[in-house]
């Protein structure tokens, strides 16, 4: 009975199910222990709405990434919340570590359309305040979102740090990131990348269109960031950047390396491509490990170079089915 303490409490609180909230401190960890202290949670009639896991001395989860209980723990949570997802609007597991498969869990529930948590507490202290940052210009708490658009902020260096102490943070989970015309330097793009370096799992679309400070430094971390394999990103779009030939060889370097993930790829608006800049494209494209589907490249080319482009296009097509739309002063061509 030493591991079940909390099955006593639990019968109190179900004495008293309209307890607006519930708070649990030093209560040894365990499978048993986990699963009556949620037990009451799964009572229709239990309107608890705020539930406090607090890590001490001795602690309900007590490292979580490295006990058996992680699993199971979180599993009897969200299992108990999901068939009473109507009252509780604050879970707070402070100093707690869900590891990758607790995140799983509370984020299955989180897309019950009948919870209504909007308030999830599991965060470090900067990932906690960029948390907070964030859900001030949005509205939402970005644990919730999958995509989140900060276009047209000017961040500054303050809010690039807010934001990256949330990116590098495991339970940050979003899908895809809009930074279009945040005024993003080439200091701004390293904090950045750095961020996505530590947890580069999960983002698939990356906007930093409009952003026309990046420069060499801020596309060199770009290219180191896309270079990693764990980094699966699928759709880039950095119109309107600037990118320049040198530029354009580190980053079209950087996709020959781990050419398996992206396929997206918007460079319009970049002038100074030149003309190397879109042979190292057309290099890429002949590459048969590149998976790209659509590529962007609206701008003002000379017809040599859109010509060049459109030939090494129309055999790549016989390899894969590439869409591509080029305006010159002429007109506009289709592959």
């Amino acid at each position: 009975m030493q591991k079940c303490k909390i099955a006593f409490a639990v019968v109190y609180v179900h004495q008293y199910i309209t307890l607006p909230s519930f708070t649990v401190k030093r209560v040894h960890s365990g499978q048993n222990s986990c699963s009556a202290s949620f037990y009451f949670l799964h009572s229709r009639t239990c309107t608890c709405v705020t539930i406090c896991v607090i890590r001490k001395n001795n602690i309900f989860f007590n490292r979580l990434s490295d006990c058996s209980i992680t699993k199971e723990g979180y599993k009897a949570l969200s299992s108990a919340l999901r068939s009473n997802p109507s009252h509780l609007i604050e879970l707070d597991l402070t100093g707690n570590d869900p590891g990758p498969s607790g995140v799983k869990q509370l984020s299955d529930l989180l897309q019950d359309p009948n919870c209504q948590l909007n308030t999830l507490r599991f965060l470090g202290p900067a990932a906690n305040e960029g948390c907070q940052y964030v859900t001030g210009i949005v509205g939402k708490n970005p644990l919730l979102l999958r995509k989140l658009n900060l276009s047209e902020h000017k961040l500054g260096d303050t809010g690039v740090n807010q934001i990256s102490a949330l990116l590098q943070d495991k339970h940050c989970t979003l899908n895809t990131l809009n930074l279009c015309e945040c005024s993003v330097t080439e200091k701004q793009c390293l904090i950045l990348t750095s961020a996505l370096k530590s947890n580069p799992s999960h983002l698939r679309e990356l906007n930093l269109s409009g952003n026309k400070l990046l420069g060499d430094s801020g596309v060199k971390n770009l290219s180191d960031l896309l270079m990693n394999t764990q980094f699966k990103l699928e759709k880039l779009d950095l119109s309107y950047c600037s990118i320049t030939e040198k530029q354009c060889l580190i980053l079209t370097s950087a996709l020959k390396s781990n050419p398996s993930h992206l396929r997206e790829l918007n460079l319009s608006r970049n002038k100074l491509l030149g003309d190397s800049g879109v042979k190292n494209l057309s290099d890429l494209l002949m590459n048969t490990q590149f998976k790209l589907e659509k590529l962007e490249l609206v701008s003002l080319y000379s017809t040599a170079v859109t010509v060049r482009l459109k030939i090494t296009l129309y055999f790549h097509k016989v390899i894969m089915k590439l869409k591509l739309t080029v305006i010159n002063f002429y007109g506009i061509l289709q592959c």
